[in-house]
């Protein structure tokens, strides 16, 4: 089964309102690549609200080792100011994941989500 990370940006220096926008942004992504049958990670939703608890840079760190378990990396809209995205987007790019940009993407990944369900002959 296809494991998707969705990446966009988290933190937002507008404010609480904001973040949390953004973390629904990237849950309804979510959303749709579970509705396509893949296995939706989305590190916007594992450590929502532990704002202060660690570093920034280890929910960074925490986030690419999550990656590095994935097969595809999905890239939300907005996404070229985050730090955060881009250090995604090398660490993929470096691994040879598949890098994809939501929503563009969308009927690619359900093709991909589908040759993953298909046994090899």
């Amino acid at each position: 089964m296809l494991r998707v990370y969705v990446a966009g940006p988290y933190r937002n220096q507008r404010g609480t309102w904001f973040v949390r926008e953004n973390i629904r942004n990237a849950e309804l992504v979510g959303a749709e690549v579970a509705k396509m049958g893949a296995i939706p990670i989305v590190p916007h939703l594992m450590w929502a609200g532990w704002d202060g608890l660690v570093p920034d840079e280890t929910f960074l760190a925490w986030g690419l080792s999550v990656l590095d378990m994935c097969d595809v990396l999905v890239v939300l809209p907005d996404s070229d100011k985050s730090a955060g995205t881009f250090g995604e987007f090398k660490r993929a790019r470096d691994a040879g994941k598949v890098i994809l940009y939501w929503p563009e993407c969308a009927d690619e990944l359900r093709r991909m989500v589908e040759n993953a369900k298909t046994p090899a002959a």
